[in-house]
């Protein structure tokens, strides 16, 4: 999961995929129902969406990160993108999809692309996703 946001993370340098962690836990146990639904990225690093990623050439951008969790332990993602650079803007549309496990708060989203596994941390209607220094938090 979030396999396109890794791959503008490394050009601007942020560093690789970190577990994340916290302390919110759920009012009762996550099951893959209790999960399943549209989330979309809220805030990247604190700064709403859309977002700057980087300021240099190229300049990075975020509009916008769907997640939609599927019952059935399933979820796809699909991430809007722009990068301007000398020659002008591009806007990119990144796609990915995968597995997820359930692990008391945490939800472990395995991408089928590279086996990658990103943790999110629950709560409520809300998971965060920590990956270095960042942090990403979505929302249904």
């Amino acid at each position: 999961m979030l396999r396109s946001l890794r791959t503008l993370l490394v050009v601007a340098a942020v560093g690789a995929l970190a577990t994340a962690c916290g302390s919110d836990s759920p009012t009762s146990p996550l099951t893959p129902a209790s999960v399943a639904g549209t989330y979309n990225l809220k805030s990247y690093n604190g700064a709403t969406i859309p977002a700057l990623i980087s300021n240099g050439n190229p300049r990075l951008e975020v509009l916008g990160d769907q997640v939609v969790v599927n019952a059935n332990g399933t979820w796809t993602e699909t991430a809007t993108v722009r990068t301007t650079d000398v020659t002008g803007a591009v806007t990119s549309v990144e796609n990915s999809s995968g597995t997820f496990t359930i692990d008391g708060a945490t939800v472990g989203f395995k991408d089928n692309a590279d086996g990658l596994v990103t943790v999110a941390v629950f709560s409520g209607i809300t998971f965060t996703v920590s990956q270095g220094p960042l942090t990403l938090i979505y929302s249904k």
